[in-house]
């Protein structure tokens, strides 16, 4: 009786394309594989040496900005291509016969070989690890290639931190002696200035209580005399105006009586004679002009004395009558106050002529010192100031001196080796069974696919659960593809040919490998050259 026919699981179908599609599976494997091998054989080893230095922070915060930041910028600095080129032209490797490309095809391959690390620590961290490494086919070159670079990225920064350190302590020590010089400068302008204009030291004396010259006490002596003075004279001006009012007032001759006639007389005239010679006599010596009120004053006085002297003359010689009149004593005496009252205002005018005259040269004398006083009192600042600059100087100069001194010894080195280089011995890289294991992924990977692909990739019935999946009736079975003999003759025939061309090159392979390995002699020159050619390109 006719059976359903079971369905397949997916693994199960997987084993059938397994099965079926081996050649296309073995092929990419065995020819990965060869591949893989030869290329992890031929290829070169290359060996790395390592050396580890610490970078520690030997001064304050200004210095580590030398050292421990050295540190953190180390990869960028030792990787640079000016440095690299220099280490190799140092270590006499074959670089002036290479061509500019060569060259620049040969720095580049060293720069990728190298590399350096330096771990980020905490802000805290007054220390910095840095790794240099270095890969190279030849175990020496790379033992000599890291030490040189190390120690050129060592003397580097330890002199670019000493020139710093030395810079700033040359400049700190130019700065003080200018500091110094100046100081001094303004020690000699204020000697000088006190000495020449007769002010008195204060160096050490508050601004307020400093004493100042002597014409600021003339100026304040002559403004109060001045004043003194001129007060004096208001009042005596105005006395003056009372005297001369009341003297106008005054009649000049008044009655008297008379006594015996020839004695009263003869000694009236010979005393008016007298007065008339004394005012004569003093407008002479005095000097005064007409329009002088003194002139004039004196003039009517004369003039009076005259015509009483003419009156007593007619009398003594009788040809007159003598009146019963004679000259004011009042208005005489009125008189002479009068012209004592003048003599002491132009005293006092001319007093405070002479006093105005020193109060303008005292005044301009004093001026002159407030400038003084002033250019003084900014060279005192300034000295305090630059004081103030030249003692912060001298202690930055100190420190800087005290770290200038510990650069110049050991202790000023802030490197430490934590594991020099060492000749390596074994290569670590490319790992050879690394590269045969992934070179089996790959043909497994490429064989998988061919296979699915070749299995799957036609639209049609593979098997009879595809039929049974469609129909509608149970399938009881399948007829297999129908094959001719000169079919199979063509399948065979491709298969024999691929698996030979395979083992060829397979065999072909495992040759070069063991010879290049065991004894490069069975080789050809030109095969050795391109081998030499590949190998470099993965130095």
């Amino acid at each position: 009786m006719p059976v359903e026919v079971e369905s397949t699981s997916q693994l199960e179908d997987v084993v059938r394309v397994v099965r079926k599609r081996i050649g296309w599976l073995l092929v990419p494997l065995s020819l990965c594989l060869a591949l893989g091998t030869s290329f992890a054989f031929l290829v070169p080893k290359k060996y790395v040496s390592r050396e580890a230095v610490m970078v520690r922070d030997v001064g304050g915060r200004d210095r580590q900005q030398g050292s421990t930041t050295g540190g953190q910028v180390a990869s960028h600095v030792i990787r640079a291509p000016k440095r690299v080129k220099a280490v190799i032209e140092s270590l006499r490797w074959p670089w002036a016969a290479l061509t500019k490309i060569e060259k620049e095809e040969f720095l580049e391959r060293t720069i990728d070989n190298l590399s350096v690390s330096s771990p980020v620590l905490g802000s805290s961290v007054k220390e910095q690890i840095v790794t240099i490494s270095f890969a190279h086919t030849d175990p020496v070159k790379a033992l000599r290639f890291t030490g040189e670079i190390s120690r050129l990225w060592q003397e580097e920064v330890l002199e670019a931190s000493r020139r710093a350190t030395e810079s700033a302590y040359e400049k700190l020590r130019e700065r003080r002696g200018q500091m110094q010089n100046r100081l001094d400068e303004i020690s000699n302008a204020l000697s000088t200035k006190h000495k020449q204009y007769g002010i008195p030291p204060w160096d050490t004396v508050a601004w307020g209580d400093r004493p100042l010259a002597p014409e600021f006490d003339e100026l304040l002596s002559l403004r109060e005399e001045r004043e003194k003075v001129a007060r004096a004279l208001v009042l005596r001006g105005e006395e003056v105006v009372e005297l001369e009012d009341a003297y106008s007032k005054m009649a000049d001759m008044v009655p008297f009586q008379a006594t015996t006639a020839g004695q009263t007389y003869q000694s009236r005239v010979e005393m008016l004679q007298g007065k008339v010679q004394d005012d004569q006599l003093l407008l002479t010596t005095q000097g005064y002009r007409p329009g002088h009120s003194q002139f004039v004053l004196i003039q009517d006085r004369i003039k009076g004395y005259k015509e009483e002297l003419a009156l007593l003359t007619g009398a003594l010689s009788g040809s007159v009558v003598p009146p019963e009149m004679q000259q004011n004593a009042l208005k005489l005496k009125k008189g002479d106050e009068l012209r004592v009252a003048e003599l002491d205002v132009a005293r006092m005018v001319a007093k405070v002529e002479g006093l105005d005259v020193k109060l303008r040269d005292t005044e301009a004398r004093t001026r002159e010192l407030q400038t003084i006083y002033q250019e003084l009192h900014d060279l005192q600042a300034e000295r305090l100031r630059v004081n103030a600059n030249l003692a912060q100087a001298e202690d930055e100069f100190t420190r800087k001196e005290v770290e200038w001194t510990e650069m110049k010894s050991a202790a000023g080195n802030p490197f430490n080796i934590l594991r020099q280089a060492e000749l390596p011995t074994r290569p670590t890289e490319p790992s050879v069974p690394l590269i045969i294991l992934g070179s089996a992924v790959l043909g497994l990977a490429l064989g998988l696919g061919g296979a699915f692909l070749a299995e799957y990739g036609r639209n049609c019935f593979r098997t009879v659960n595809d039929i049974t999946r469609v129909m509608v009736v149970p399938v009881l079975g399948t007829v297999n593809t129908i094959v001719t003999s000169r079919e199979r003759r063509r399948a065979s025939l491709a298969r024999l040919l691929i698996g030979g061309t395979t083992i060829l090159l397979v065999g072909a392979l495992g040759f070069i490998t063991y010879a290049w390995e065991v004894n490069q002699s069975l080789l050809a020159d030109d095969l050795r050259m391109s081998l030499e050619s590949f190998r470099r390109a993965f130095e």
